[in-house]
């Protein structure tokens, strides 16, 4: 039995359109799932783990100093900038959590980039900027002093 050529051609468009609708919706949600799992990687103290989502050269890092562990952020430094002040890996799981993960919206550039902006001050802000972006399945993480008005 041969179908009818119009049966035909619409069940291949269907077909067509559901791999591109699938690709977009993948393409939308990636860098939001990658802050997601980034996130939860953080919060359940697994920083070697999450270093793999960090975009090289940047890296958490486990330091013991006198008054106890200390998570360091290692990165490229703008020249003249002050370093933050280091917290214990107990601060960073409290602060980086779900809960507190805050997902900016997106402008259509963004979208169209696979970019994410996020930063961690939902409930509360922390005594340091946390956040930054997700693009491509990667995380650009900002560790900066807030700024201070004059």
């Amino acid at each position: 039995m041969k179908l009818p050529r119009w049966l035909t051609v619409v069940m291949l468009s269907t077909s067509a359109v559901a791999v591109v609708a699938a690709a977009i919706v993948w393409w939308i949600s990636w860098p939001a799932q990658t802050v997601r799992e980034f996130t939860t990687l953080l919060e359940q103290g697994r920083f070697e783990e999450a270093n793999h989502f960090l975009k090289p050269p940047s890296r958490l890092r486990i330091e013991v100093t006198d008054t106890g562990e200390k998570v360091n952020v290692e990165r490229e430094r703008i020249t003249g900038t002050r370093m933050p002040t280091l917290f214990s890996p107990e601060s960073w799981q409290g602060w980086c959590t779900l809960d507190n993960l805050e997902i900016e919206s997106r402008s259509i550039t963004a979208i169209l980039r696979g970019r994410q902006e996020f930063s961690f001050h939902r409930q509360f802000t922390t005594p340091v900027f946390i956040g930054g972006y997700a693009e491509r399945g990667c995380i650009v993480l900002s560790y900066e002093n807030w700024a201070v008005q004059p």
